[in-house]
């Protein structure tokens, strides 16, 4: 790829297609490259990047996730690969990644409400149903051992087709005294909760994990059958931001916005 930046790639389930972000100057750049050909196709970008997101596919290979943390939300961001039209969503779970529900298309929502609101629920995992706009609690988060009070949260999660989802926790310091918590890699059973931590840098070769450019990933993507139509989804999407690519420089990164909507014509 030319002129391209990357901080995340996403493999279709058919292995036909990649999904690239890239990251400059706060926004992310949204594009899908044929793996046969190479041939790039740009859908959109967005603002609030922040250059640690995943670009995941939908198991039918139609939609992109690209979880945004800003602040104490996360933009739940969903692109659709035919046409770069895009749903933006904020919500206050700090971790977000596809699953299919009774053949409905949705996403598993890590943690529930903000810290010190009555819905607060750092260990609690939804299921938001993209056909029917409803939220069903999956299971509850059983930790292997007590996470520290103000780092809850689970990152960059990414399920598989037996009802696993490897993700990033904390746990407490290594020793008494010791001032930082410890970012580790686990595997969580939706059917139980049971939360494991996995060995690191070495892993059971039978567990099917794959490491890329940041964290870790299932060698096989997520393939479950879609039964139900997501309308809902469908009907929310938005046009894609296709006016103002940004300008790049000799490495890639993206260094300018020029606007240039007929909307914004001759004006200053």
């Amino acid at each position: 790829m030319r002129n391209a930046n990357p901080f995340s790639i996403g493999i279709s389930p058919d292995g036909t297609q990649l999904a690239v972000l890239e990251y400059g100057q706060g926004k992310g750049l949204v594009s899908v490259v044929d793996t046969a050909t190479g041939q790039t196709q740009r859908l959109t970008w967005f603002e609030g990047a922040g250059g640690g997101e995943q670009v995941l596919f939908s198991p039918d290979g139609r939609w992109l996730l690209i979880p945004s943390p800003r602040g104490g939300y996360t933009a739940l961001l969903i692109v659709s690969v035919a046409t770069g039209q895009r749903l933006e969503l904020n919500v206050t779970n700090r971790a977000l990644c596809w699953w299919v529900l009774n053949g409905r298309l949705g996403v598993l929502q890590f943690g529930r409400g903000k810290p010190g609101s009555p819905s607060y629920d750092p260990y609690a995992v939804d299921f938001y149903d993209l056909t029917t706009d409803e939220t069903v609690e999956i299971t509850r988060v059983k930790p292997p051992c007590e996470m520290p009070e103000d780092q809850r949260y689970l990152f960059q999660p990414e399920a598989n087709n037996d009802g696993e989802v490897l993700l990033e926790y904390r746990i407490p310091p290594a020793y008494p005294g010791h001032y930082k918590v410890h970012p580790v890699l686990g595997i969580l059973d939706l059917a139980t909760g049971n939360l494991q931590q996995v060995a690191e840098p070495f892993v059971d070769p039978q567990r099917l994990l794959r490491r890329r450019f940041k964290g870790w990933h299932w060698n096989t993507p997520l393939s479950l059958p879609i039964t139900h139509r997501p309308a809902m989804l469908e009907a929310a999407m938005r046009d894609p931001l296709s006016y103002g690519w940004p300008r790049v420089d000799d490495y890639g990164g993206i260094i300018q916005v020029a606007f240039d909507s007929p909307l914004l014509e001759g004006k200053q």
